[in-house]
Order: structure tokens, then sequence, then C-alpha cells
């Protein structure tokens, strides 16, 4: 058994030489090419939103319906530099971090029923 296992492992790759750290050169331009399409894909669309967002929280106004991240909806009664005071119905209101609201709120237009498919 262990004349097996010392012929296994004392194998060689028949003769070809291999220059050291050459797996890692060639596997560089992929590397690169992951890297780039990560970018493309993942950071660059999520920083153009970012932007985005931070511009539409500098130009809230009174008046705004919004929701915030946690689902509430409201209007907006005030605006501060950190805070947003929102009318949510009933006479209250909250005080919650600008950072907290996720959007202006759009109502969909209620769902259109299935047409029914066309008798043969």
């Amino acid at each position: 058994m262990q004349s097996f296992l010392h012929a296994f492992l004392s194998q060689t790759d028949g003769g070809a030489t291999s220059s050291p750290g050459g797996g890692l050169v060639g596997m560089l331009p992929f590397f690169a090419m992951m890297i780039a399409v990560f970018y493309f894909i993942v950071w660059r669309p999520q920083g153009k939103e970012r932007k985005r967002q931070q511009e539409w929280l500098a130009r809230m106004q009174k008046g705004e319906e919004v929701v915030l991240q946690s689902g509430i909806v409201g209007v907006i009664h005030s605006v501060d530099d950190r805070l947003v005071v929102l009318d949510v119905g009933g006479g209250n209101k909250l005080r919650v971090l600008k950072t907290q609201v996720a959007g202006q709120f759009k109502q969909q237009a209620p769902a259109q029923p299935a047409k029914a498919e066309a008798k043969k």
C-alpha cells in the first residue's frame, strides 16, 4: 500500500516546465474582466441611483406625498436640514430623518380585469 501511495505522489508532469507565478499572470486578465463587469453591472448603477436619491431629498417640498422605508405614507408638513415632519392623517405628525424617506408616493391605477379568451 505504501509503495502505491509513494508512486502516486512522486509522479511528474512529463517534463513540462513552468515559470514561477505563471498561473497568476495568466489569471490577471480574467480578474480584470470580472472587476470591470462587476463595476458596470453593480457599482455604477448604484452610484447613479444614490446620487439621484440625494438630489431628490435636497429638493423635497412641503405638500409632497412621500413613503418612508418602513412603508408609512404621509404628506410633508415641514423640512429641516436633517428632519422631515410628516402629516400621516388624523392630525398625527411624525418626525423622521430625511434619509428614511424612500421616495415620492405614487398610487397605482387599479388593475384591469383580465380579458376573457376569445371564443372559438
